[in-house]
């Protein structure tokens, strides 16, 4: 038969920290997960796009080319900035402000000769969503944005009005 030996202090001691350590990482990545999983740089470095459609000032389809004869679409969605909105539910005033903002989106890509995205962020590859900051030979389009008066840093808080009625 099999006869089983009584623990010594040291190996209690030894499982007991095992089991601790095995335990704290456990937490570590339960708590580190979701923050690793909101985005990540999935293509850095620059890569030329032709502009497919604009949906609103900071938000455009675009085909990519990541990858030497792979190209993308991707929605891109600039960062750090707030645009009016076009809701239905918005003011007159900020209606027609988003209008306009859309437009200058527009003709800044259609007076360019070439434009690129920077660092496509992603929260997985197998989505067309993605951030990433967008520029033409007239510069970035966020700064674009913030100084014609189309957009705001995000800091704003969202309860000031973009104009009055």
């Amino acid at each position: 038969m099999f006869k089983t030996m009584p623990a010594s202090g040291f190996t209690r001691y030894r499982s007991c920290q095992f089991v601790r350590n095995v335990l704290a990482v456990t937490g570590a990545l339960a708590v580190c997960a979701p923050a690793i999983a909101q985005s990540f740089v999935a293509y850095p470095g620059i890569y030329p796009i032709a502009v497919i459609e604009v949906r609103d000032a900071k938000t455009f389809y675009v085909n990519a080319a990541v990858w030497p004869g792979f190209e993308r679409n991707f929605v891109i969605t600039q960062p750090g900035i707030e645009i009016p909105s076009d809701g239905i539910r918005a003011p007159a005033c900020e209606q027609k402000l988003a209008a306009k903002a859309k437009a200058f989106t527009e003709s800044f890509f259609k007076g360019a000769e070439s434009s690129e995205v920077h660092n496509i962020e992603m929260a997985d590859t197998a989505s067309e969503n993605a951030v990433a900051v967008a520029y033409t030979e007239q510069g970035s389009l966020v700064d674009a944005l913030l100084e014609k008066g189309f957009a705001r840093p995000s800091s704003t808080d969202p309860a000031t009005p973009w104009c009055s009625d």
